[in-house]
Parts: C-alpha cells; structure tokens; sequence
C-alpha cells in the first residue's frame, strides 16, 4: 500500500472505496496529493521516521545516571539498527530493560521515541500498553492473545517501523507475550515486515537486580565491566520462574529477546548528579543562584536535597529507594524563586 492509501486508511477510507479514488485521479495529481498529505499527515517515510541518533545519544549520556552498560548496549545496537534506513532485518529489535523504580526505564523508551519520531511520544507509530490498564485479568488469555496479535498485525500493514512499549511488564498475564512468536521467530513474513521494529518491555522490580548491585558495590566492582552473559546468568533464570509475565516464556527460552539490560539502583554519587541537574534544571536556570536562596555554594544546596532521601539498607545505606523518580518535586518544595517568595 503506497503512503497516500495509507493516509487515507488513517483517517477512515480505506478498503472498497480506495480502488475508486486510485481510478478517478490520473497519477500526477495522485502523487501531488500524496506528497501533500504527507506533510499533514504522519507517514511511514523520512520525514516522520528521523531516526536521530545523535540526540538519542547526547539526550542518555546527559540524563541517565549510573547505567553505563546499558546505555552503551543500547546505544551501539539502536545506532547500527538507525545506520542504515535502507537495510532489511528478519526480526525487530527486542530489549528488556531491567530494575527498580527511578533508574531511567520510562525516560530511555521516551528519548528513544523523541529520537525515533518527528511527532516524538505523540506519533501514530509508538504504541504504549500497561499492565495497569491493557489485559488486566488472567481470565480468556487465549482472546487476550488474538487481540494482541490482530492490534500489532493491523499496525504492521500501515508501517513497518514502530515502537512498541510494554511498561510494567511483569504484571500481565503469563503466556500472553508467547503471542508475540510470530513477530520476533527469525525469518517469518511477519517479524520481517517489522524488522526495523523496535520492541521494549519494562521489567520492573528490585529482584534480582539490588542484590546483584550490592554484591558489586561490595566487590568493588565497575558497573562498565558487566557483560551480556553475566547479565543473563542473573536474570534469566529468575525471569522464566517466577510467576509472571516471564514464566517459562518461549520467548526467552528461543533466544527471541536480543537484549536484556540491567538498570542497577543509584548510588549517592549517581543521585547528587541528579539532584544538581533538577538545581539547575528548576531553580538557577530562571536566574536564581545560591547565595539568593541563602547558601554559601552550590554543594550546600545539592547536600540539603540529599539529607531528604531515603538511602538503604539500612546497616549500609548505599543506594537510592526511589532512585531519581522524585528529586524534581524534593527540588521545587524545597527551593522558592526570589521573585516569588512570600515571608510568613
């Protein structure tokens, strides 16, 4: 189907009508209409798919704290997927990205989406599903999965590159995400017409990945060293038995998933860097400076926002509970603006 019939599918007229509009216009006025649809319109072409991937780059480097071996991951196996928009795949690419609460997980899928799309997080091509709000019940798992199946089938027809995310993932139904097969085994028609895909599940949850990065810090061990094996020695077998989403999932055990990345539990040193971003992000960019608000420099700020996070375990506080997740409203209550502030 050309880009016009795709337009005109999205904004419902599609099927019998479209043989009659392709007979009733001559090809010069098809193509003219076509090229100015599309710059309505979202298509599946260049100008919607920009595929940036020095701003997915500087955007991770800059923002993501304390992950340096799942971004490089990520970053390496994106990029050479981007390098080439004319090169055909015989599968999506296929991440899991794996940890706690505040480590990054949903701001990766949204530079990744900002990167991918000119719409950014608002195209027609990125799909978002929860296991908070789609496939809630364990029940008719069986027409849960032919639902899911038909929704991705049907988006595959208008576009071959799309951002699938599944946040939440290890709360859906288990067996549901086996009916994904088809779309990721190596070869079949279907997982080629996605083959410049990109599928992300976001696997959330301490196990096993805190006690991993505790045995780490106490090892005096680099994050940087981590390889892919180790990272699947840890998390596989946990994954395929318990009774989640994962278990004993066939899209684990053939391999179907490229990617499974930790995002480890920040460390003091990891969220000072965070709560001087959120400083400078809310507070001194709109003119402020330390000495306004009353502290001798800047450090005494970043030490004030510190003090009011929660760190553990508790004979060790090593690591951040919430990681960065709420050190912009820590930031914001704790911080008033000159031009605003009120005396009581």
């Amino acid at each position: 189907m050309t880009i016009g019939a795709r337009v005109f599918c999205l904004i419902g007229v599609c099927s019998a009508v479209w043989p009659l509009v392709l007979a009733a216009v001559s090809p010069v006025v098809f193509l003219g209409y076509e090229y100015m649809a599309c710059h309505t319109f979202e298509c599946c072409n260049s100008r919607w798919i920009k595929r940036n991937e020095t701003e997915l780059r500087e955007r991770l480097r800059e923002n993501i704290y304390g992950q340096p071996f799942a971004t490089r991951i990520l970053l390496n196996a994106v990029g050479n997927r981007w390098s080439d928009p004319n090169q055909e795949y015989d599968k999506p690419l296929v991440m899991m990205l794996h940890g706690p609460t505040g480590v990054g997980k949903n701001y990766i899928t949204r530079t990744l989406a900002n990167s991918m799309f000119t719409e950014g997080t608002n195209s027609v091509f990125i799909h978002y599903l929860t296991s908070a709000v789609h496939f809630t019940s364990d029940d008719n798992i069986k027409t849960h999965i032919s639902q899911l199946q038909s929704w991705i089938e049907g988006n595959s027809t208008i576009c071959g590159e799309h951002l699938f995310v599944f946040d939440e993932a290890r709360r859906f139904p288990s067996g549901l995400f086996d009916g994904l097969l088809h779309f990721m085994a190596h070869g079949s028609p279907a997982a080629k017409r996605l083959g410049r895909s990109i599928f992300v599940f976001l696997y959330e949850g301490d196990e096993p990945i805190v006690d991993w990065a505790q045995d780490l810090y106490e090892n005096g061990e680099d994050r940087e060293t981590i390889s892919l094996l180790r990272a699947e020695e840890v998390l596989l077998p946990y994954i395929v038995s318990e009774r989640g989403s994962m278990h004993d999932s066939v899209l684990v055990k053939r391999g179907l998933i490229d990617y499974h990345l930790p995002l480890l539990p920040l460390e003091r040193k990891h969220v000072r860097k965070c709560i001087a971003d959120s400083i400078h992000r809310n507070i001194l960019s709109k003119g402020a400076n330390p000495v306004m608000l009353g502290y001798e420099d800047f450090d005494g700020m970043v030490d004030v926002i510190e003090k009011q996070i929660y760190f553990f375990p508790e004979d060790t506080p090593i690591f951040s509970a919430f990681g960065c997740k709420k050190i912009d409203g820590q930031v914001l209550s704790e911080f008033r603006l000159p031009d605003f502030k009120h005396e009581l």
